[in-house]
């Protein structure tokens, strides 16, 4: 896998007050993720791609290990490998950028 957007590239794409859910759906499907969700500094959940599965949201505001890791200052964080409901297995990212 490889991530695709540098984080400066993150910030010109999502820095804004606002971020549409169609702007980031359109993200999500040209970098192949299942879904794309932003996060404050603190970890709360400011955006989220539509579909995004409620336990992922769940984990993200649990603040996961790899979340944790992330807001502690890494500049991006793995989850562990996760079995999906359909058989397939999903690994989730955060990546840090600043703002604006």
């Amino acid at each position: 896998m490889r991530i695709r957007a540098s984080g400066a590239s993150n910030a010109r794409r999502f820095g804004a007050s606002r971020v549409s859910a169609t702007a980031l759906s359109r993200q999500a499907a040209r970098s192949q993720l299942a879904s794309l969700v932003l996060l404050r500094a603190d970890g709360t959940v400011i955006g989220r791609s539509p579909g995004t599965p409620a336990a992922t949201v769940r984990a993200l505001e649990a603040k996961a290990e790899f979340v944790r890791a992330a807001l502690s200052g890494k500049s991006f964080a793995l989850s562990n490998v996760m079995a999906g409901r359909d058989g397939s297995d999903t690994i989730q990212f955060a990546q840090t950028f600043s703002t604006p």
